[in-house]
């Protein structure tokens, strides 16, 4: 921390905090007050802050703040009965509320400090409505026409999403910002969402290594076949390279697939064998119902639209029907676009987005930073940490 010097001796300077919650609106209106000298709120904050949260100060030295956090301002007056002795306030609550003193202030102080940690402030102004005294109420049990006023629980404060969450990761640019080096373990305990879906992605992230490489993950994309009729097949043309459907029982062309793109929703509870790829041989009614063989797939709706009745109408598909969307070029060669299903065009759109899975902890030297994380999806297909991949060359070119 850098030192100067003042009278009375060197001086530590210890940086404010670079979050904060002041409210630049909240001035005094009217009155005389006019703006104070903030050095012992400086000073008070800074000594305070040593001694109970860095480890105690050293003899000889003072310490002050280098600010006080953006949007709070001192103001002060005259006591009307005694006009020597000067009332000093502090502004900027976002609540409207004003500090009467530096160690009052401290509480929120130190909230601000720390970032807010993804829980409500609990000092004065923030946790308690303050109240003035009056008279006694009786003994006893109130009446029963007596409605009891309760004060709603104060509101996270910090940064926080669109869907009011607090925001982990701007906290931790944050906490980058201020410290110059971090590696903290990523944990978002506000989120309902992370406390309801992490037991949930973990254990998938632990079925993985036992799923074979050929099987479709939960939450990729891919194209598929809703179903064909008996004997009918897909294949494709080996002179135009191009996938139809052919009737084997009356050896004849059967028309063009009908392709819809999903979200694997479900797999299998039965493990697909090898022999899945390929369609059975016998019809027979035998064989395990298709809510035990199949994937069960949600047509995609539209990523940019509120409506997401598309995904009401899933199916149960048999591994042989389902192909990787990373081939719909291939598999939609001949089909005009028009003829395309909706769902098609809301995979595409959905296929120039990443997203980590699982993350797990943020590191980083100021101003770079890394997320770890045990997945990616990139477009339609998720890559877990120990997952076979092949790389090209950025010089790759296709014949």
């Amino acid at each position: 921390m850098p030192l100067k010097r003042i009278s009375g001796g060197p001086t530590a300077v210890i940086k404010g905090p670079v979050f904060s919650d002041g409210d630049a609106s909240h001035r005094p209106e009217g009155g005389n007050l006019t703006r104070a000298n903030e050095d012992g709120y400086l000073q008070f904050l800074a000594e305070k802050w040593m001694k109970e949260e860095v480890g105690g100060v050293q003899p000889g030295r003072r310490y002050t703040l280098d600010r006080l956090p953006a949007g709070y301002q001192a103001w002060e007056r005259p006591r009307p009965a005694n006009p020597k002795h000067i009332d000093r306030w502090l502004y900027g609550h976002p609540d409207q509320k004003r500090f009467d003193s530096p160690n009052r202030f401290y509480p929120h102080f130190k909230y601000l400090m720390q970032h807010g940690n993804g829980q409500p402030c609990k000092c004065d102004m923030c946790g308690t409505t303050s109240r003035k005294p009056g008279p006694k109420k009786p003994v006893g049990r109130p009446p029963t026409a007596t409605k009891r006023q309760t004060r709603p629980a104060p509101l996270a404060r910090g940064p926080v999403d669109e869907e009011g969450t607090p925001d982990v990761f701007c906290s931790l640019f944050t906490l980058l910002k201020s410290e110059g080096t971090i590696s903290r373990v990523i944990e978002e305990r506000a989120s309902l969402d992370w406390r309801a879906e992490r037991p949930l992605v973990q254990r998938h992230a632990n079925s993985i290594p036992k799923q074979p490489a050929f099987i479709p993950r939960t939450g990729e994309i891919v194209l598929y076949l809703r179903s064909l009729p008996p004997g009918v097949q897909l294949g494709q043309d080996p002179q135009t390279h191009r996938f139809s459907l052919h009737d084997t029982i009356n050896n004849r062309p059967a028309g063009i697939p009908k392709w819809f793109a999903g979200v694997v929703t479900q797999v299998p509870s039965t493990p697909p064998r090898t022999a899945s790829l390929y369609p059975p041989h016998d019809e027979s009614s035998d064989r395990p119902p298709l809510n035990q063989t199949g994937f069960r797939i949600e047509p995609l709706p539209s990523p940019n639209s509120s409506d997401k009745n598309l995904s009401k109408q899933h199916t149960y598909t048999p591994l042989h029907l389902v192909r990787p969307f990373a081939y719909w070029q291939l598999l939609l060669a001949g089909i005009p676009e028009s003829e395309w299903h909706i769902s098609i065009h809301n995979a595409l759109t959905a296929s120039a987005t990443v997203s980590l899975v699982d993350r797990q902890r943020f590191s980083g030297k100021w101003p770079n930073a890394s997320i770890y994380s045990s997945g990616l999806f990139v477009g339609a297909e998720c890559y877990w940490v120990g997952d076979v991949v092949r790389l090209l060359s950025s010089a790759f070119t296709y014949e």
